[in-house]
C-alpha cells in the first residue's frame, strides 16, 4: 500500500482506471468484432477474442476498485497498513461475491462502501455518493451489455432471443450514468488533494477519450459502407434468383400463384384429426431411449379396422377436398420477423398425409388412386427448410409403406407395376438442382432479413458487423446459384446459420433413388 503522501496520486489513477475501463469496452468491443469481420477465421478463433475481451476488461474494472477503495482505506487508517490491507481485501471480496451472487446489490455496496470510509458525511458528499454508485453499476452493466453482444456476434449466442430489448437504448443511458458516475467518484475522491479539472486535462485521459471517437466515427464509417455493400449484393441476389428478397417476396414463393384459403385448411384439418384420432393405439413400449414400436394386438387390429370403416364418410370427404384444388394457407410474412415464421400448414397437411397413408393400408384395392392424392398433397407444400424436409420425410414413409403392402402381399403385380410408374414420374419432378436453389432462395431472404430484424444492428459497430455477415452469407448463396458449389461462411451468425446444402442434397438424392428402386 502506498503511503500518505502518495495518496493523492493514488486517487488520480484510480479516476484514470475508471476511464479505461469504460472507454476501453467500447473500443476492444469495436476492434474485437474487427478482429473477427476481416482477419481470415483461421487466425483468429471467435471463443478466443471473447475471453480476451472478458480478461481484459476485468483486469481494468478491478484496477479500478481496488484503486479507489485502498485510497480511502490509507486516507482513513494511514498509520496502520496491516488494517488497510484487512479491509481492502475484505471490501475487494464483498464485491466480488455480489457481482457473482447477487447483482442487484452490487449498487448499494458501491454507494455504502465508500460513504462509510469517508470521514466527512453531508449531503453534499452523501448526494454525490448515490450518483457515483449508480453510475458505476451502469457502467459496468454496459461493459456486461457489450461482452453479451460480442458472443452473440461471434458465437450466436444472444441471451435475449425473442424479447424487444433495445441494446441501443440501454446502452445509451448506461453511458450517461457511468460518466457521470465516474465524474461524481472523482469528485469525491478528490477531497481538495488533487484537481478533477487538471486530471482530465491530463494527455492520458485525453488521449483515452479521443480514441473512443474515432472509435465511434470508424464504426459509424463501416457501418456506412457495409450498408452500400449489402444493398449492392441484395441487388445481386434479387436478380440471379428472381425474386424479391423480403416478406412481400417470400409470400410470392410460398403462394406459387395459388389463392389463399383459410377455410379450405381448416376443414382439412378438422377432417384429418377425426379419422386420426379414431384410428390411435398405443405406438410405443417401454420408456426413455429404450421405446420401441409395440405389435398390436390381434384384438387391436379388429378394433382398427372397425374403426376405419365406420369413419368411410368422412375418409370420402378429405379425399374429396384433397382432389380439388390445393389453396395456400394465409400466413403472416412480416418484414424483420421472418425466422419467427409459423407454419401451421406443415401440420395440417402431414396429418392427412397420415389419413391417406391408412387408406392405404385398410383399402389397399385403391392404392393408386390414394398415392396420387398422396403425392397432390405433399407437392402442395412450398416453403423453407423446414417444410422440405418434411416433404422428404413424407415420401419415405410413402416408399416404406409400399414396400411392406407389397412384401405382406396386400397389393397384386398390376398394382404394384402402377406405384412404380407413378414413382418414377414422381422422382422427375423431384429435381435435387431445383429444390436446393428454391431452398438457396428462401435462405437468401432469412440472410437479409436477419440483420434487420435484430435489435443488435442498432449500434454502428454490431450493424457493421452485421450487414458484413449479412453480406458474407448472401454472396455464398449467390456463388452456389450460379455454380452449384456452397462455399460457407467461415465466422459469426452466418457459420452458424448456414443451410447444409450437402446434408439436403443427400437427402434428395436418396428420394430420388428411393423412387426410382421401388
Amino acid at each position: 500500500m502506498c503511503d500518505l503522501s502518495q495518496n493523492a496520486s493514488m486517487r488520480c489513477k484510480s479516476f484514470i482506471f475508471g476511464n479505461l475501463a469504460l472507454a476501453g469496452s467500447w473500443v476492444l468491443f469495436t476492434l474485437a468484432l474487427l478482429a473477427a469481420a476481416w482477419l481470415p477465421a483461421g487466425v483468429v478463433a471467435s471463443q478466443t477474442i471473447f475471453l480476451w475481451y472478458c480478461l481484459i476488461i476485468t483486469v481494468l474494472w478491478a484496477f479500478y476498485f481496488i484503486t479507489y477503495m485502498g485510497s480511502w482505506l490509507q486516507s482513513r487508517y494511514s498509520d496502520k497498513p496491516v488494517r488497510q490491507w484487512l479491509y481492502l481485501t475484505g471490501a475487494t471480496a464483498i464485491i466480488t461475491l455480489a457481482v457473482i451472487c447477487c447483482v442487484w446489490a452490487l449498487p448499494v455496496l458501491l454507494i455504502a462502501m465508500p460513504l462509510l470510509l469517508c470521514g466527512k458525511r453531508d449531503g453534499k458528499t452523501a448526494l454525490l455518493g448515490v450518483a457515483a454508485g449508480i453510475g458505476e453499476f451502469a457502467a459496468l452493466c454496459s461493459t456486461v451489455l457489450l461482452g453479451l453482444l460480442l458472443k452473440a456476434l461471434l458465437l450466436g449466442e444472444w441471451e435475449f432471443e425473442g424479447s424487444s430489448f433495445r441494446c441501443d437504448m440501454v446502452l445509451l443511458l448506461c453511458g450517461v450514468l457511468a460518466i457521470a458516475g465516474l465524474l461524481a467518484r472523482g469528485k469525491m475522491l478528490a477531497n481538495g488533494e488533487w484537481s478533477l479539472k487538471s486530471v482530465l486535462r491530463k494527455p492520458v485521459t485525453v488521449v483515452v477519450w479521443s480514441v473512443v471517437v474515432l472509435s465511434v466515427i470508424a464504426t459509424v464509417a463501416a457501418d456506412k459502407m457495409q450498408g452500400k455493400i449489402l444493398e449492392s449484393t441484395k441487388a445481386e441476389a434479387e436478380k440471379v434468383f428472381g425474386g424479391e428478397l423480403s416478406a412481400s417476396g417470400m409470400k410470392k414463393f410460398y403462394a406459387d400463384g395459388r389463392a389463399v384459403n383459410a377455410v379450405f385448411y381448416n376443414e382439412l384439418n378438422t377432417l384429418a384429426n377425426k379419422v386420426n384420432k379414431a384410428m390411435r393405439f398405443k405406438r410405443f413400449k417401454g420408456k426413455g431411449e429404450g421405446k420401441k414400436f409395440a405389435k398390436p394386438a390381434a384384438g387391436d387390429l379388429k378394433k382398427r379396422a372397425a374403426a376405419f370403416a365406420a369413419n368411410a364418410k368422412d375418409y370420402a370427404a378429405l379425399n374429396k377436398l384433397i382432389a380439388g384444388d390445393i389453396p395456400a394457407y394465409p400466413i403472416a410474412f412480416v418484414d424483420g420477423n421472418l425466422l419467427e415464421l409459423k407454419q401451421p400448414q406443415a401440420r395440417i397437411i402431414r396429418s392427412a398425409a397420415f389419413a391417406l397413408m391408412t387408406q392405404m393400408r385398410y383399402d389397399s384395392k385403391n392404392i393408386v388412386e390414394y398415392s396420387k392424392l398422396y403425392f397432390k398433397l405433399i407437392n402442395s407444400l412450398n416453403g423453407t427448410a423446414s417444410v422440405t424436409l418434411l416433404q422428404a420425410k413424407q415420401i419415405k414413409f410413402w416408399c416404406k409403406t409400399v414396400e411392406m403392402l407389397k412384401t405382406g402381399k396386400k397389393i397384386s403385380d398390376e398394382q404394384f407395376k402402377a406405384l412404380q410408374a407413378l414413382a418414377k414420374a414422381e422422382a422427375k419432378n423431384f429435381n435435387s438442382d431445383d429444390l436446393l436453389k428454391k431452398l438457396a432462395y428462401t435462405e437468401a431472404i432469412f440472410a437479409y432479413d436477419l440483420y434487420r430484424a435484430h435489435s443488435l444492428t442498432t449500434i454502428s459497430a454490431t450493424g457493421a458487423y452485421f450487414k458484413y455477415d449479412r453480406t458474407e452469407a448472401l454472396r455464398s448463396l449467390i456463388d452456389y446459384a450460379k455454380t452449384g458449389k456452397l462455399t460457407a461462411p467461415q465466422r459469426g451468425v452466418a457459420k452458424k446459420l448456414t443451410v447444409h446444402f450437402e446434408i439436403y442434397a443427400d437427402q434428395f438424392s436418396e428420394i430420388s433413388s428411393m423412387l426410382n428402386e421401388l
